[in-house]
């Protein structure tokens, strides 16, 4: 592990290694950790959530991951609370 890390980010699945990547672009070192000693087998990312396209698009990587996705979401929950996406608005 870098010991020379400014932010530990604790967890390598699409969330974590995206912040690494995004917090790296930005100058910062990073140390990712992960308590899982491989994977799972069960994916994470087989949705497209609007604010990971909206990053995507940023970076110009949505494109090639649009037509991976199984679905753009048009909703979802935040801690059991409905949220309506309004899909497609990125």
């Amino acid at each position: 592990m870098d010991t020379d890390a400014e932010v530990l980010i604790a967890g390598a699945g699409p969330t974590g290694l995206l912040l690494a990547g995004e917090l790296g672009l930005a100058g910062a070192r990073t140390a990712v950790v992960e308590r899982l000693p491989q994977r799972t087998g069960r994916s994470k990312v087989l949705h497209l959530q609007p604010r990971t396209a909206e990053v995507l698009d940023c970076r110009g990587l949505l494109e090639p991951v649009l037509d991976r996705s199984m679905a753009l979401l048009p909703s979802g929950h935040f801690a059991g609370l409905p949220l309506d996406y309004g899909a497609g608005t990125w």
